[in-house]
């Protein structure tokens, strides 16, 4: 399935902290098309003052009518990527582009059951995947197997 991949600017809509290292972040494209992507699926986000600094997250929500992009991002101490989106203000705006990826349901048959394993922010794009089935009418069984640290 082959989808426009144009560099779009996404504005910050909504912020919250998931736990103390995970920020999810929601963006709204204002400018260029909306970006049409499957559950499973990520974006380039284009960051720094020159934003020359590109990072790629996954859709931490299934695709909506509001034409919204949801992330998961980890703080990681000293990354520049993590850093510039945890400290990204509420209306700030951002360079993305996609979707891409092919870890989508597109090639399950659909009727089998799902299973799904994962850690960390790893669930972010079976979160998706998952919220994407379930919403459904005939949704078949889902089951995720999940690991934590902590």
């Amino acid at each position: 399935m082959r989808r426009a991949r144009e560099r779009r600017t996404a504005e910050l809509v909504a912020a919250r902290e998931l736990t103390p290292s995970v920020r999810e972040l929601t963006f709204v494209i204002r400018e260029g098309s909306p970006i049409e992507f499957v559950a499973g699926q990520y974006a380039n986000f284009h960051l720094g003052q020159d934003q020359g600094l590109q990072r790629s997250y996954s859709m931490a929500a299934a695709p909506s009518d509001a034409g919204t992009l949801t992330v998961a991002v980890t703080r990681v101490e000293g990354g520049p990527g993590s850093e510039a989106m945890h400290t990204l203000p509420v209306g700030a705006t951002v360079p993305v582009d996609g979707p891409w990826g092919l870890f989508t349901l597109e090639r399950v048959p659909p009727d089998a059951p799902l299973l799904f394993v994962a850690t960390g922010t790893g669930l972010t794009p079976i979160r998706a995947m998952i919220e994407a089935e379930l919403a459904k009418a005939n949704a078949r069984p889902v089951r995720l197997v999940f690991g934590c640290r902590r």
